[in-house]
């Protein structure tokens, strides 16, 4: 009883096997024919991929660049070379003597600056030391300090205070008055050379240009064969460098840029997908050829000249003319070999398809002699083989 048990087990695990595990590769070559068309993709990294409608996604690549040099001031500006310098008088109309020191400021109406030079001190109200002068200079050098005369008059706030406490006094008890009888002179101005916007777009576009080659190669690294690039996003940051109307007398100045690189790119893979499902849109529109299709073989790739695409930031419109080899679509091979011997099957195809050039049929395991008996387990590929002239029409699949 168990060896019976075992013997029907084991039938039933051979016949499973004979069933399930086999599997054939079909590799049948047709004559062909170019077909050609223009095409237009739209690439972008925010699409979604639909070939037949024309609308793949591209990818982006991305990568820093910095590099350091000078730049050319050529800007200019009046600066101050000299202080002006004067006399003043200081006049105390109160009860009691007033010392002033150095290093207080007065101005005039408009708020022109000096500063003393040297301490005085003025008698009371009445003394013959009363007004006394004292020595002046512009706080600030140029030919602003240069004042007519009585036009210093002002004792600020702060300097009454200075003043107040230099004499252990109350700036409410002190009654100064102050001005100038000459002009003060002596202040000059002379030019420096100053940074200008345009010089800083100059040199960041200088930069920019040393990095080009460095760029270029990392590109060229990025890419396959049959890859296409669009237009670089540059997005420059000028770095460590002045701000415009600083001064740099030399004339230079340093500078770094910052430059961020991103390139939209369509690899050929996705490219030949989307081409090929263009042509065979095509095709499906054609009179001619509605019964064809284009061959997806590596060793037959569709050929697309070289060409550049129309950038927009990262995204990318790409026109091109594609020519692919086409055959005559095939229906329900697999069916038709089901459980036939490679003798059978290779003879079946040429009598289904009489232009047929080649059929190659590999079984695994090879020690089984038939084809599987589900056409699931048989995959049927389809090359290319000689191409035929264009005013020769291909013959239609069964």
């Amino acid at each position: 009883m168990l060896v019976l048990a075992a013997s029907i087990i084991l039938l039933v695990a051979l016949v499973l096997a004979v069933y399930m595990l086999p599997s054939a590769q079909v590799t049948i070559t047709l004559p062909a024919q170019n077909y050609s068309t223009a095409i237009k993709l739209l690439a972008s990294p925010t699409n979604a991929s639909n070939l037949a409608a024309g609308t793949i996604q591209d990818e982006t690549l991305q990568k820093d660049f910095t590099t350091s040099g000078t730049g050319k001031a050529t800007g200019s500006t009046k600066i101050g070379t000299a202080s002006a310098q004067g006399i003043v008088f200081f006049t105390n109309n109160s009860n009691q003597q007033v010392v002033i020191p150095s290093n207080v400021i007065v101005t005039t109406s408009n708020g022109t600056q000096f500063v003393t030079q040297a301490e005085v001190s003025v008698g009371k109200k009445g003394s013959p030391l009363n007004p006394l002068p004292t020595t002046i200079q512009a706080q600030s050098p140029g030919d602003a300090g240069n004042v007519p005369a009585g036009s210093i008059t002002s004792i600020p706030p702060d300097s009454l205070s200075t003043i107040a406490q230099y004499n252990n006094a109350q700036v409410a008890g002190l009654n100064l008055k102050v001005t100038n009888d000459a002009a003060t002179s002596g202040g000059g101005a002379g030019t420096a050379t100053t940074v200008t916007q345009n010089d800083l777009n100059n040199t960041q576009t200088a930069l920019s240009a040393q990095l080009q080659d460095e760029i270029t190669t990392w590109l060229q690294q990025q890419l396959a064969p049959g890859d296409v690039a669009g237009k670089p996003v540059i997005t420059p940051t000028l770095t460590k460098a002045p701000k415009v109307n600083d001064i740099e007398q030399s004339g230079t100045f340093p500078a770094s840029l910052a430059q961020n690189v991103e390139v939209p790119v369509v690899r050929n893979a996705t490219l030949q997908s989307a081409t090929i499902a263009q042509l065979n849109a095509a095709l499906s529109k054609d009179t001619h050829y509605q019964n064809y299709q284009v061959i997806p073989d590596q060793t037959n790739a569709v050929q697309i000249p070289q060409f550049t695409p129309t950038s927009n930031g990262l995204s990318m419109t790409l026109s091109f003319k594609a020519t692919g080899k086409i055959i005559p679509k095939i229906r329900d091979v697999p069916s038709r070999l089901v459980g036939k011997t490679n003798a059978e099957a290779v003879a079946m195809l040429h009598e289904i398809i009489p232009d047929v050039q080649k059929v190659d049929i590999k079984v695994s395991p090879s020690i089984d002699p038939w084809l599987p008996l589900r056409s699931g387990q048989i995959n049927v590929k389809y090359v290319a083989g000689s191409i035929l002239p264009s005013n020769v029409k291909l013959p239609s699949g069964p």
